[in-house]
């Protein structure tokens, strides 16, 4: 998980889903997002879904203090995501710096995708969500899109963009903060059994940096490792992925410098 911590509203918007993706960088995912994992990624890659799918995607951080999750499911080129942030033990402190209490902070996004092929290489979508935020009894609620294209420029090779989180939220503790927007740019290489990708988030609340990352698949067993530079320490992921059937099992090791270990994992159903 990156950090939570930001001077933008519901900065949880802006925490990578899916083991698979989280484990390669996550943003070269928006060049090649299909499926459940499309609904976060990039909306676009929905047009190319067939049949259904979900997807239950959990992150423990910080001794079970911050728990992260995603549910979503497709039916074919459309899809509905839930993505929460529970925070327990935040300390209220008075002037000199003791205890005066802890409590806890919940944050809530419920969201609709479409993606629709325009011709045999590109693809559109979009996505529109409903957001709610809540602390110490104060409330925000607010709602936002997403808007992706993906482009075929080759049998192996393909483009992504997304323009993330444009929308606005009520004020909060009288203050109101605009949503972490951000526009994704990415392009990958897939050659089956091997996938290499990069990608860059274009934002004001985090430094430029790239991202990189390859998957490895052998048989029903995929190897994946991936860095962006725009976040500490690099950024450096590494996961793995089992399949069996209609089957996935997926798991992303990310390390922070300062939040410590994040160890997310992720299922996912064919049907």
């Amino acid at each position: 998980m990156e950090s939570i911590a930001g001077t933008k509203g519901a900065i949880f918007l802006d925490i990578g889903q899916g083991a698979n993706a989280q484990s390669i960088g996550g943003t070269p995912a928006v060049a090649n997002a299909k499926g459940s994992g499309a609904l976060y990624w990039n909306p676009a890659g929905l047009a190319a879904s067939k049949g259904k799918e979900a997807i239950a995607s959990f992150n423990s951080q910080f001794e079970n203090n911050v728990q992260n999750g995603y549910l979503a499911a497709t039916l074919n080129n459309c899809g509905l995501s839930i993505t929460y942030l529970n925070v327990d033990g935040i300390e209220e402190r008075d002037d000199s710096g003791n205890k005066l209490s802890s409590f806890g902070s919940n944050s809530l996004a419920i969201c609709a995708s479409y993606g629709k092929e325009l011709s045999g290489k590109t693809s559109v979508g979009g996505s529109i969500k409903f957001i709610n935020e809540s602390i110490k009894g104060d409330a925000s609620i607010g709602g936002a899109i997403d808007l992706g294209i993906h482009y075929q420029l080759s049998p192996k090779t393909s483009l992504g963009a997304t323009i993330n989180n444009l929308g606005v939220m009520s004020a909060f503790e009288k203050e109101n903060d605009p949503l972490p927007a951000n526009l994704k740019l990415a392009a990958a290489w897939d050659s089956h059994n091997l996938i290499v990708g990069a990608g860059t988030t274009i934002s004001n609340y985090q430094k430029l940096g790239v991202a990189i990352g390859a998957e490895y698949i052998l048989r029903s067993v995929a190897l994946r490792a991936g860095a962006d530079s725009s976040k500490p320490g690099y950024g450096i992921s590494a996961g793995f992925g089992v399949n069996y059937r209609n089957l996935s099992i997926d798991y992303a090791f990310n390390p922070h410098p300062d939040l410590g270990d994040s160890h997310r994992v992720s299922l996912t159903l064919k049907y």
